[in-house]
C-alpha cells in the first residue's frame, strides 16, 4: 500500500484496476481516431486529432486540461510542434 495522502491509503488492487481502466480508455480514444483520421484519409494522427475525438465521445471535460498540457509540452519541446 501507498500513501496518497496523509490519511488515505490506495490498496495495490485499487491501483492496478485503475490502471486497467485508464488502459483500456487510452485504447479506446486511440481506436476512435484511428477511425476519424481514416474516415478522413489522413495517414498520421496528430494531437488535435485526439482532442478532438475526446470532445465528440462526450469527454469535454477533459479537452480544455489536455489542451493546456499539449501547448505547455509544445513550449518545452519545440520539436513536438506539428
Amino acid at each position: 500500500k501507498t500513501t496518497s495522502s496523509r490519511e488515505h491509503k490506495v490498496s495495490d488492487d485499487v491501483k492496478e484496476i485503475i490502471q486497467e481502466c485508464l488502459s483500456e480508455f487510452i485504447s479506446f480514444v486511440t481506436s476512435e481516431t484511428n477511425k476519424m483520421t481514416h474516415r478522413e484519409y489522413k495517414k498520421t494522427i496528430n494531437p488535435e486529432d485526439v482532442i478532438a475525438v475526446i470532445a465528440s465521445l462526450g469527454f469535454d471535460d477533459y479537452v480544455e486540461p489536455v489542451t493546456v498540457f499539449l501547448n505547455k509540452y509544445r513550449v518545452e519541446d519545440p520539436s513536438a510542434r506539428p
